[in-house]
């Protein structure tokens, strides 16, 4: 199969790429320039105009939520914003009838916790909580989803893609099966949204839910809600306020009555700095087209992927494309430490238990950058570390009780020549000794011994290196530093 060649579009909107290798898309999109002018001239406005400005500010969150919407395949007037998901789920929470035999609301195990204490709260109102479980921590069985939503659910609550993994649910399957069953479905769209194509129109779907600080590149502040329009009359949100009325400036006293719109949606006075600071990125996002992000997006995962296996990495992400959203989880022991260190040189990247470091290319993202993060800038040749190692080498750190978090065992050439370069900054700082009288190495920058290694060689090969961190053992060490000469130097 030929492979689609893609190129990176519009670095120069996103200073932060000037100084640093980003590959963190999937937590927090970078900031486009664009969004420190939308700032600005909501500051000018606000000075400008004092009060009257709202008579422009209202109307920019039906035009922000629609170019959302454009974004995800919804008509006009039909998503609208709100602080973050968790508040928006809330509110739905709210429009739900758990009094009945159909009170049960499901999710799975691998959904995002924020939106499971959401859900769980409301069980002091009758709802019953289903979870449905994972047998690998990964992943989820579209079969074992179904099942699970029956007559008796009021509400699934499903990701579209798992924060754990980046293994995406088929979502379009399970919102046919609960039509049949009579139950509503809530995706989050948070891991998908601006990497990965889907039409809430073409498929069907009920409700939507999502933000803008991850792929769309809005920062934080700007979550939004699709409703299907045909559903939109049933719903009567509790979670609400002055927004939310039909006429909001009439200021009428209780009950309320909730605008005909999706502004129903609304509550208490509205975060507009979150909500304009966020257009510029999903504007760019809507010029690039997430069919093309999403072919970039898939060139270099698959890349990325590639690279991993090749030095013996556990890849805790889908390898086929079809089955994974916008990025790749890899792991490692030692892994945490490491991506510390790779953020603290500027390759930002984050970690998570049970996944490892997640690494995700968007559309503003080079080849040469997936390269920065698996040669991590190092000073020496990875290849020629792997070349000296057996490959069984074992490398066993010891912490002792002053560093006890730095202790660890770790096995196999290709893992501990990726867990040894992640340290390249100290390699100017390392010196050759004899530890007990054996080979060995001294680090120790600004004149201070941070570790000292033995190496165990058995037929040209290092088969074990004994790593010692502890401040208590290293002072009872007897080092012996070879002469200048000595060392080849």
């Amino acid at each position: 199969m030929a492979t689609t060649i893609t190129h990176a579009v519009h670095r120069e909107r996103f200073p932060i790429l000037a100084n640093s290798t980003y590959l963190v898309s999937h937590s927090m999109g970078a900031a486009p320039v664009g969004a420190r002018s939308a700032l600005d001239a909501y500051w000018e406005q606000w000075a400008a105009d004092g009060p009257e400005a709202w008579e422009r500010w209202l109307p920019a969150i039906g035009d922000i939520a629609d170019g959302i919407g454009a974004i995800v395949g919804a008509p006009p007037g039909s998503v609208f914003l709100g602080p973050n998901v968790s508040v928006l789920q809330a509110a739905i929470a709210t429009c739900v009838d758990f009094d009945g035999a159909r009170n049960e609301v499901a999710y799975e195990a691998l959904q995002f916790p924020s939106l499971t204490y959401v859900w769980r709260e409301w069980e002091r109102y009758g709802a019953r909580v289903r979870v449905i479980p994972s047998d690998d921590g990964r992943s989820i069985p579209t079969e074992r989803i179904i099942e699970s939503i029956t007559e008796k659910t009021a509400i699934a609550v499903l990701s579209h893609a798992y924060y754990v993994s980046g293994a995406v649910a088929d979502v379009r399957t399970i919102q046919a099966h609960c039509r049949s069953v009579g139950a509503l479905l809530c995706v989050d769209a948070y891991q998908t949204t601006g990497v990965y194509p889907y039409d809430v129109t073409e498929w069907d779907l009920d409700m939507v839910t999502g933000g803008s600080h991850k792929w769309l590149c809005g920062g934080p502040g700007c979550g939004w809600i699709y409703v299907r329009p045909a559903l939109l009359e049933r719903f009567r949100p509790a979670v609400t306020g002055w927004m939310a009325h039909a006429r909001p400036f009439a200021f009428e006293p209780a009950p309320i009555e909730p605008a005909a719109s999706m502004y129903r949606f609304g509550n208490g006075t509205p975060t507009i700095p979150g909500y304009v600071v966020a257009k510029p990125g999903h504007d760019v996002v809507r010029s690039v087209g997430v069919r093309r992000i999403r072919e970039h997006n898939v060139r270099l995962t698959t890349k990325i992927a590639e690279m991993a296996l090749e030095r013996e990495l556990r890849v805790n992400t889908p390898l086929e494309p079809e089955r994974r959203t916008g990025w790749i989880g890899v792991d490692f022991a030692g892994a945490e430490r490491a991506c510390r260190e790779l953020i603290e040189r500027r390759i930002f990247l984050d970690y998570r238990p049970g996944c490892g470091i997640r690494i995700s290319p968007h559309f503003y993202t080079t080849d040469e950058e997936i390269g920065a993060f698996f040669a991590a800038s190092r000073d020496g040749d990875f290849d020629a570390l792997v070349a000296v190692l057996d490959p069984d080498v074992e490398l066993r750190i010891a912490g002792g009780v002053l560093r006890e978090e730095a202790s660890l065992i770790l096995r196999g050439a290709q893992a501990v020549a990726a867990y040894s370069s992640t340290y390249s900054k100290l390699y100017p700082f390392v010196r050759s000794v004899l530890v007990n009288g054996a080979a060995g190495a001294l680090v120790a920058p600004a004149g201070r011994v941070f570790s000292v290694m033995a190496f165990t060689v058995t037929n040209g090969k290092i088969t074990q290196i004994d790593a010692l961190v502890d401040p208590e053992r290293l002072g009872q060490l007897n080092l012996v530093i070879p002469s200048a000469d000595e060392q080849g130097r």
